[in-house]
């Protein structure tokens, strides 16, 4: 199964979040825009793992991520990934991310430690289009955004899996912060 630990993003704001996706990508050429259902703020991407595997990580991680407290992420702004000519979408986290930065830690360390995945530095963001060709990067570069107030309460691990050829995000497992 191919899972990662994220933040679930509530209704309200995925629908925000997707009114400015479509401002920025008018601008642009081509792109696949990421599902509003599908958004959220990745902590690590795991990769494939087995049912045991995904049983012994939520075990660890809620141990290790017990004592820290529910705490809030405004998001703002939009940024980019370049890749071969191609971007990745993103709208980037403007307070908050040393709460993140923590638990990213601990993800990424726990699952190294249990399982050998490789350790990464983290820019903690929420994905809102992939693929992405456009003229002018000036245009990315230019987008502002207002600023999003997110309670981050529980940590998410979730299947990444197609449904009907769609790419869809399955919670497994919610681990609830203090």
């Amino acid at each position: 199964m191919r899972i990662f630990v994220g933040v679930k993003i509530p209704e309200d704001i995925r629908n925000s979040l997707d009114d400015e996706a479509d401002k920025v990508l008018r601008l642009t050429e081509t792109y696949n825009k990421s599902l509003n259902e599908n958004y959220h703020l990745t902590i690590k991407f795991i990769g494939e793992m087995k049912i045991s595997e995904i049983v012994a990580l939520d075990q660890i991680l809620a141990k290790r991520l017990k004592d820290i407290k529910a705490f809030d992420v405004y998001l703002k702004d939009i940024g980019y990934f370049e890749k071969n000519n191609e971007y990745t979408l993103w709208i980037g986290v403007q307070k908050g991310s040393d709460y993140l930065d923590k638990i990213h830690h601990i993800v990424d360390f726990e699952s190294h430690e249990l399982f050998g995945i490789e350790r990464n530095k983290y820019e903690p963001h929420v994905t809102l289009a992939r693929k992405v060709h456009l003229d002018n990067v000036q245009n990315l570069k230019m987008s502002k955004t207002k600023s999003y107030k997110l309670k981050v309460e529980e940590i998410t691990i979730y299947y990444s899996h197609r449904v009907n050829d769609l790419l869809t995000y399955t919670p497994l497992s919610k681990i609830k912060l203090k």
